[in-house]
């Protein structure tokens, strides 16, 4: 049980901070003036451009009222590279490419929200943390494959993670493979 947990907790907490990554990645990639696979020029339509990625991340700062310390900017002082403070940021900016990203994000999904609460409770594991995850093993009870009955193990998150359907990719799914699935649509779908 303990190599399950170890597992599933570094698998959430890894694809947690890749998929901020990403969207971190691809923010400055577009504000930098990047090319799409077309090899269209992504251009600023509401400010003049950058000349660095840190330029890029103090206007992220300022935009979305993030506290600063003074000083270079520090990780800790970015903005969460979150798909509404993406959306927020591409529309304040002008991104030629905003149609694509709004398609992209248009589709509703779970994942972002239960992935945060799965990372948090792997990261933290405090009182907080657990009643989210228990509400989230809630939400995604679900028959296990090779059992006639609904496991309910909602002391044991990581069981539920890696045992229970999910269902929103294709059925008899993991929830965390339909997370990476979903994420990766998503990456793909944003693709420049």
């Amino acid at each position: 049980m303990q190599e399950l947990d170890r597992n599933t907790s570094y698998v959430s907490i890894e694809l947690s901070n890749a998929w901020d990554m990403f969207m971190r990645s691809y923010f400055l990639s577009c504000a930098l003036g990047s090319r799409t696979a077309s090899g269209t020029r992504v251009r600023l339509l509401n400010h003049a451009g950058f000349q660095s990625t840190e330029d890029a991340i103090k206007y992220s700062v300022v935009q979305l009222n993030r506290r600063h310390r003074g000083g270079p900017i520090g990780r800790r002082d970015e903005p969460e590279w979150s798909k509404s403070n993406l959306l927020t940021l591409s529309a304040g900016l002008g991104f030629t490419n905003l149609a694509q990203i709004s398609t992209a994000f248009s589709t509703p999904t779970a994942t972002f929200e239960q992935l945060r609460w799965a990372r948090n409770f792997y990261a933290h594991r405090n009182d907080d943390t657990v009643t989210r995850m228990k509400l989230l093993a809630r939400g995604l009870k679900r028959p296990h494959p090779r059992s006639r009955q609904a496991t309910t193990l909602l002391n044991a998150p990581p069981v539920r993670l890696r045992t229970l359907q999910s269902g929103s990719i294709k059925r008899g799914s993991l929830v965390l493979s339909d997370w990476i699935a979903e994420l990766s649509n998503l990456a793909s779908d944003l693709s420049l």
